[in-house]
């Protein structure tokens, strides 16, 4: 089971700590994973859920991409209710945008 912790800066200095600590074992660090999900004109394919080498540990771009998206969006709902600036998060509508650049394919996973 994977545990989406903490994101951007933060997560990269949460990880030195860990790794300065020893403590790193369990944890994952994703690096550029988006990336993952857009090919060069002319390179391989991309790959239908590519994995994402994080040290010795493999994830699916997929579940990390999940993982943001909660992240992101339990956050926002959280500093909009803090602020009294919805009533409920049903009231909220969610626009998720992509690269024009990328493939079908690669929009369909994100």
């Amino acid at each position: 089971q994977v545990e989406f912790v903490s994101y951007g800066p933060k997560a990269r200095t949460e990880w030195v700590e860990l790794e300065e600590e020893e403590e790193a074992e369990g944890h994952v660090y994703c690096e550029h994973f988006k990336m993952h999900l857009h090919a060069e004109e002319g390179a391989v394919a991309v790959e239908r859920d590519p994995w994402v080498e994080a040290g010795k540990y493999r994830v699916r771009v997929s579940v990390v991409i999940t993982h943001m998206l909660r992240y992101f969006g339990a956050d926002a709902v959280h500093r909009l209710s803090s602020q009294h600036a919805i009533a409920s998060p049903d009231h909220i509508v969610w626009a998720l945008t992509v690269p024009a650049i990328w493939s079908h394919r690669s929009r369909h996973l994100m």
